[in-house]
């Protein structure tokens, strides 16, 4: 084989491959820049390549150079080609505007311009001789070759800073890989292919050959090794379908094919030429070879050109029947002995069609070929020649892979099925291990489904791993084949997750996407990350799917292989999978939100009454009369005062500071509740003795009375307690709520701030409780109750100005019981509201009767209860007295206490304003032992304030009691109020508040309560 041979064919050789490349780039994403860039680039390049092989296809000097000239057209667009591939390859989304397009194709159409209208730049027609490397042209250094220099030099340099840029701005390995070898092979062109085409073209111009359109060769397959390696070309993936030669199988039938026609286009040049001793290419030859080329490019289109199966059915059947026709008769003289084999490969490729109507028609047209071949030539003695045998042997290897692609398809699709069977199957049993799922057996169902998976699909390992906020990714479930069993160490559990904690992963993860890395071999990874997972986990093969809950990732689901990934292309049940999980997650979540709101105090966090009485009842049910429980039930004294005073937030956080208390001292088996509003109860269970239960409710009771600061208020807080004890005083928790409560009220009516403990007394005072309030529901009805009148006294006159009505109890069974039990039992029981009303009436019908003796400026009081003024019936009554009694309102002092403006301020100071506008005077008694605050007084219609006695008893004895007793007398001069000094029973109490502005004075000093006939005596002697 000669020089000139070898040469023709390198350039006919690598024609091809250029030209096949560039189909194959294309054909992975036409849409995208970089895949549409690399197409054009090949086949420049292939063009080029053509066109000198096809230049040593002729003895004529003149078409040698129209080869010549028009390969201006690959040569003349390479370099800008090259310069714009690697533009877009450092972004590809970077829109350039019409000026680079202008300055980077300009110079190509330059080129074409000079080189192919004008021959003269190719050089003299003498200049173009015969080798016996071909034709070729040799000319004297000239203005062509410094320009065409000068082009290759311009964007060889603009070429290389782009790399050098890319290379900057790249900060991962895997991107500085493909770019250095990028360079390399455009370097290696530079520094190696240069010098070699100056020295074919100057110093052997007895033989010279242009080389340069194969040196071109090296950075074209180095841009295709990353494209292997490094997938820097878009790609359009496969669509799962249940098909076995789905739509996408049939159109790689189609590229196959379309592949094959342009191989043989070229193999028929390339057989000729070797065959032909001449080397001269005939007419026929060059066209047939052409229009198998066109059919070749349209099968590999043919998706864009025929819209419907059937069109590109008929196109494959038609073309096939017809190519194989003029392959025949091109052969005909010969009998075509070796080209009919070419049937077969037709035939088997119309199995995948999806009617048998093409297999059908093709068959029957190349019968009719071969009856016309065997009518026109009956028999043939031939020769066969190496070319005979090469095709056959091509038409061989045509047929095997023909065969063995749709082979492939049916076992591809077959794994496929099988495949899909067990996803099914994995996704089947993953929902019945959900199914039932709950906070206590979650990691045992997840744990089931890691290992269901490894099992069903083959998996080395797979594990979840959650993530918080700015932290790594933790393992929390881990299963692999080998060793289901085995649970990690923490090291191990860290190296684990250390490929998923990679930033670059990482990141991906955290935007939601999952990671896919079917081989770490040719990922588009960091070195370091590659390495990792090759040498120190052996892992070829990765999928992590995150998962998202509430549009949050918070979690990862990750499924290893030892092997790379060559099946498993389909994600979607791996997504469903993730799902089951975050579903679970949820559901379990709901569960907990549904318990914690069914069982938990909203404010507090403790258990509500109902969950607590479920808890206690069942440990009480499980000991017995000799274990040793303790209740303790706690009131919040004056609590509605904090929310009235400061608002109901700041009384939520008392509320939560109190089960704070609760919390920190009590011990881990201590159960403690909200009761309600400001109720609290604990259970003790199994205590030791006495003294743990009060160590417990001392130190309660001391740092609740600690000062707290809450929200820069400082509050003191009072707390009442009451203890009932398992079994004296309960062997159910309803009967020791119930004694527990009454310690409670115990320890209250001993003062507020301390704690009782059940006990028979307390037992006998409720049962008491229980008989006087029995015994009080029929003292009206029985006519039980009395008033007596205590006198109020002028301070500057010492005459009587008025009297406060006072209730008293004479019971037959109890004798004379003291206002201080009853009232107190009247307003629990609710009976208050009637007897209150009985009062009123008593009251002013009193006053009515002193007008008419002559006192008509004599003024009666009455005391009124908070759970009077919560029922409709005391405006009613009071009412009933000025409008139907023609009862004088002015004359009738109603008192409030001080607590009772406080607790009740905004619909209290509504009812007094309705009080105030029939005529009713408003007094507030035991003024000065709440925490009354002036904008209160300002705001409230009252006329009269009444002097605790507290203050009046410390009178010569406390300076502080004297000077807030004056306070209080002059602070309610100043406001326009009267007032009132009660309790005094002391002349230097009498001659103090005869020095002050006091208004009147109330006490023993003058007068104890006297019934009514007393009391109009009384007021006849000192009016």
């Amino acid at each position: 084989m000669n020089k000139l041979t070898i040469i023709t064919v390198i350039y006919l050789v690598l024609s091809g491959i250029y030209n096949i490349l560039g189909y194959y780039a294309l054909l992975l994403n036409r849409k995208n820049i970089t895949n549409r860039l690399f197409f054009i680039l090949s086949h420049a390049l292939s063009f080029w390549a053509f066109c000198f092989a096809m230049r040593n296809f002729t003895n004529s000097q003149s078409l040698s150079l129209f080869w010549t000239r028009i390969s201006v057209f690959g040569w003349g667009t390479m370099f800008a080609l090259i310069y714009h591939f690697i533009t877009a390859l450092r972004d590809a989304e970077k829109k350039h505007s019409i000026w680079f397009y202008l300055l980077v194709y300009g110079s190509s159409a330059v080129n074409i311009v000079l080189f192919f209208f004008y021959p003269i730049f190719i050089g003299e027609p003498s200049y173009n001789i015969f080798t016996e490397w071909g034709w070729t042209v040799l000319t004297p250094p000239s203005f062509k070759e410094m320009y065409y220099n000068s082009y290759y030099a311009v964007f060889s340099v603009l070429t290389y800073i782009q790399l050098y840029k890319w290379y900057k701005e790249s900060r991962d390995s895997y991107s500085r890989s493909r770019i250095r070898i990028i360079s390399l092979s455009l370097i290696f062109v530079a520094v190696f292919g240069i010098p070699t085409e100056i020295i074919f073209n100057r110093l052997l111009v007895t033989g010279s050959v242009q080389t340069m359109v194969i040196w071109m060769a090296l950075p074209l397959f180095a841009m295709y090794y990353t494209i292997q390696k490094y997938r820097f070309l878009h790609q359009v993936y496969k669509v799962e379908s249940n098909q076995v030669v789905d739509d996408q199988s049939r159109n790689k039938i189609f590229q196959i094919v379309g592949y094959l026609f342009i191989f043989s286009s070229y193999a028929i040049l390339l057989i000729y030429f070797l065959s032909n001793g001449n080397y001269v290419l005939k007419r026929q030859k060059m066209i047939f070879s052409v229009v198998v080329y066109i059919i070749g490019a349209t099968y590999l289109h043919v998706n864009y050109i025929f819209k419907t199966e059937k069109l590109r059915y008929w196109f494959l059947t038609l073309t096939g029947s017809a190519m194989i026709y003029f392959s025949v008769a091109l052969y005909a003289a010969s009998g075509a002995v070796t080209s009919w084999a070419t049937y077969f490969v037709f035939i088997i490729i119309s199995v995948v069609f999806e009617d048998y109507i093409y297999g059908l028609f093709m068959t029957m047209v190349l019968i009719a070929i071969q009856v016309y071949q065997w009518l026109q030539l009956p028999s043939y003695l031939g020769v066969l020649d190496w070319t005979d045998y090469a095709i056959r042997i091509a038409i061989i290897l045509m047929t095997y892979f023909v065969v063995t692609f749709i082979g492939r398809l049916y076992y591809n699709k077959n794994n496929e099925i099988y495949s899909q069977m067990l996803i099914e199957e994995t996704l089947t049993e993953a929902t019945r291990i959900f199914i039932n799922v709950s906070s206590e057996t979650k990691d045992q169902k997840i744990d089931e489904l890691l290992a269901l998976c490894n099992k069903n699909l083959k998996y080395a390992r797979a594990y979840l791993c959650t993530y918080l906020a700015d932290d790594p990714f933790l393992l929390t479930h881990y299963c692999e084949t080998e060793q289901p069993q085995r649970r990690l160490t923490a090291l191990e559990a860290e190296q684990q997750c250390a490929l998923i904690n990679s930033a670059s992963i990482k990141k991906k993860l955290l935007e939601g996407q999952p990671v896919i890395i079917d081989n770490f071999k040719s990922a588009p990874l960091d070195e370091n990350i590659i390495k990792q997972a090759l040498d120190f986990r052996t892992i070829y093969s990765l999928q992590a799917f995150p998962t998202v809950m509430d549009n949050a990732v918070v979690g990862v689901l990750v499924f290893e292989n030892s092997v790379p990934n060559k099946w498993d292309i389909n994600h979607d049940y791996k997504r469903i999978l993730a799902n089951l999980i975050i579903e679970a997650h949820k559901r379990i979540k709901y569960e907990l939100k549904l318990q914690k709101s069914a069982y938990f105090d909203e404010v507090t966090g403790l258990y509500k009454k109902r969950r607590f009485v479920d808890i206690v009842s069942s440990v009480i049910e499980r000991g017995d009369t000799s274990s040793r429980h303790a209740m303790l039930f706690i009131d919040i004294d004056n609590f509605k005062k904090f929310n009235d005073v400061f608002g109901h937030y700041l009384g939520d956080a008392v509320l939560v500071k109190m089960a704070d208390i609760i919390r920190r001292n009590s011990r881990k088996e201590y159960i403690a509740a909200r009761f309600g509003g400001d109720e609290f109860i604990v259970f003790l269970p199994d205590v030791a003795d006495e003294a743990e239960v009060i160590a417990f409710v001392e130190n309660i009771i001391e740092q609740a009375v600690s000062s707290l600061e809450i929200d820069g208020h400082e509050l003191r807080l009072s707390i009442s307690i009451g203890v009932a004890k398992f079994p004296c005083d309960g062997t159910d928790i309803e009967t020791m709520l119930k004694n527990a409560d009454l310690a409670m009220y115990d320890s209250k009516r001993w003062g507020k701030g301390g704690y009782s403990i059940c006990s028979p007394t307390v037992k006998n005072v409720a049962a008491e409780n229980v008989s006087y309030t029995s015994q009080l529901a029929k003292a009206l009805q029985n006519n039980q109750f009395r008033l007596v009148y205590q006198p109020q006294i002028s301070v500057k006159t010492g005459k009587i100005v008025g009297a406060e009505a006072l209730l008293r109890w004479h019971s037959k069974d109890f004798d004379v019981v003291s206002p201080l039990k009853f009232i107190p039992l009247l307003e629990h029981s609710g009976l208050i509201n009637e007897v209150g009303a009985w009062v009123i009436e008593q009251a002013a019908l009193q006053q009515s009767k002193m007008a008419k003796m002559g006192y008509s400026k004599l003024r009666i009081s009455v005391n009124l209860s908070l759970v009077q003024f919560q029922n409709e019936l005391l405006f009613k009554k009071l009412h009933e007295l000025v409008h139907l009694k023609g009862i004088d309102p002015t004359m009738i002092e109603l008192e409030i206490t001080e607590s009772m403006t406080i607790n009740e301020t905004n619909n209290l100071i509504e009812y007094l304003s309705r009080l105030k506008a029939l005529g009713y005077r408003i007094a507030i008694d035991d003024f000065g032992i709440d925490f009354s605050s002036l904008q209160r007084l300002q705001i409230s219609p009252i006329d009269r304030l009444k002097i605790d006695k507290s203050f009046i008893n410390g009178i010569g004895v406390d300076d502080k009691k004297e000077k807030v007793a004056l306070v209080i007398i002059n602070m309610a001069k100043s406001l326009g109020m009267m007032t009132t000094a009660e309790g005094v029973h002391k002349r230097e109490q009498v001659d103090f508040l005869m020095n002050t502005d006091c208004d009147e004075i109330q006490g023993f000093y003058y007068s104890q309560p006297l019934y009514p006939d007393e009391f109009e005596a009384f007021t006849k002697s000192h009016y």
